[in-house]
């Protein structure tokens, strides 16, 4: 599983980064902490042989708080009350379906 949080520094780094031709945000405005697309749109990358299918890609919005209920989701146990109260299991998603059920999309 290969993850980041929100997207690539401004300023000198982002600037350097176009200096030698790599634009790490693509089409998409914005830097860390900006509001715009390009602040907290993050790759997400899986590798999961025989549970993930490979080539898999969804478009669904899920945080990284979401580790915590998709995990405790894969392992069959509860999160004690209280505990992570913003985290929506994504299990579903990679194991196939096609929306998340818990986030507005």
């Amino acid at each position: 599983m290969v993850t980041s949080d929100n997207g690539p520094e401004g300023g000198g780094v982002t600037g350097g980064a176009l200096a030698v031709g790599h634009d790490p945000n693509g089409p998409f405005r914005g830097v860390k902490r900006d509001s715009w697309e390009g602040g907290h749109r993050e790759p997400f990358i899986l590798r999961w042989p025989g549970k993930v299918a490979p080539g898999t890609v969804s478009s669904n919005l899920l945080w990284q708080g979401d580790f915590y209920a998709t995990i405790a989701n894969h392992l069959g146990v509860s999160i004690p009350s209280g505990q992570a109260p913003d985290s929506v299991s994504f299990l579903n998603l990679l194991l196939g379906a096609r929306r998340q059920t818990g986030h507005p999309s």
